[in-house]
């Protein structure tokens, strides 16, 4: 039997068996590492390009005095690479902001860093009284993530990747069934270099080009070999309420004495209500949130309907009627 194989398996079992002693001592199989302080220099992985906000809902607005108070939060970024490895290397980390102010940039150290956002003009607050904050990498800087299927570390044929588009602030609001913001137009472009812009300067939207962005491709046909990096990034919103929240309710007449309809908010919270007069649905709802009250069960021998069921959470809503005849 070839004796290398035989030194290789003592080493795998030593290690599975003496976890502690491997690691501390340099084997074979590992390049020695000779700093004290070992460093990752590698590229962001968009899965692990992580966006933080402290406080998550700093209360410039008060909606029951409609006072505003200046206030500032701390957006923090994480990164790692395509191993879910900490990465400790500089790389620069820009931002944007759909209202107030930004700190421009910050450089990573030991696996993020942190930027100030601070209040606008209320004059100029977004209408949902959420605020859109968008950071990204140079297009240098990161690649795309995918599933690994067979370990290799390498992207390659009958392997999964996400596509991702250029950077853009996301001011409507809208994202798609996995929770992803999805460009529509009037949203902010932020122009970057990227598999269908190599100058980051055309001043649209750029789809996913389809092809994996990324220095470990050894697709067929899927690897862009012609840009291997690209801009990462991931964006999130400051509730300016506070944590206030706010009920959603109203009346309703015309049920009889045994008579039960079933309402709904936005398509769940049911309701049950078996007696006229007020009601007030269970989940409470952010300022900014819309409502949408609709019936789900009629009682028997009744049609109820509902009016004023549909609007934005500015406070507690009390003016939802249902009648039933």
């Amino acid at each position: 039997m070839n004796n290398r194989f035989l030194n290789i398996v003592a080493i795998v079992a030593s290690c599975t068996f003496v976890a502690v002693s491997c690691s501390d001592n340099n084997s074979a199989l590992e390049t020695p590492n000779t700093s004290s302080t070992p460093t990752n220099d590698g590229i962001i992985s968009q899965n692990n390009f992580t966006l933080l906000f402290a406080p998550t809902d700093p209360k410039y607005i008060d909606l029951t005095t409609y006072t505003y108070t200046a206030v500032t939060a701390k957006v923090s970024v994480q990164v790692g690479d395509i191993n879910n490895q900490l990465i400790t290397g500089g790389h620069t980390i820009y931002f944007r902001t759909q209202w107030g102010l930004i700190d421009p940039s910050c450089i990573t150290e030991n696996g993020g860093c942190s930027v100030t956002w601070r209040s606008g003009s209320p004059e100029d607050m977004p209408a949902d009284y959420r605020n859109r904050i968008v950071a990204y990498s140079n297009y240098k800087s990161g690649q795309e993530s995918y599933v690994d299927l067979d370990g290799n570390g390498e992207f390659n044929d009958g392997e999964t990747f996400f596509d991702l588009d250029e950077p853009f602030i996301n001011l409507n609001g809208n994202y798609t069934i996995d929770g992803l913001p999805y460009y529509d137009t009037g949203d902010i472009i932020i122009d970057t270099v990227n598999g269908l812009d190599p100058t980051g300067k055309n001043g649209i939207h750029d789809a996913g080009d389809t092809l994996y962005n990324g220095p470990d491709c050894t697709d067929t046909v899927r690897c862009n070999n012609t840009l291997k990096t690209i801009a990462v990034w991931k964006s999130g919103s400051l509730l300016l309420t506070g944590s206030d929240q706010f009920t959603v309710g109203g009346a309703i007449s015309g049920l009889g004495l045994t008579s039960t309809v079933i309402l709904q908010n936005n398509g769940a919270d049911d309701l049950s209500v078996t007696a006229n007069g007020t009601f007030v649905f269970a989940t409470s709802l952010t300022p900014g949130t819309s409502y949408n009250v609709t019936v789900k069960t009629q009682p028997v021998a009744l049609t109820c309907s509902v009016t004023d069921g549909t609007g934005t959470v500015n406070g507690d809503v009390t003016n939802v009627s249902v009648d039933c005849i």
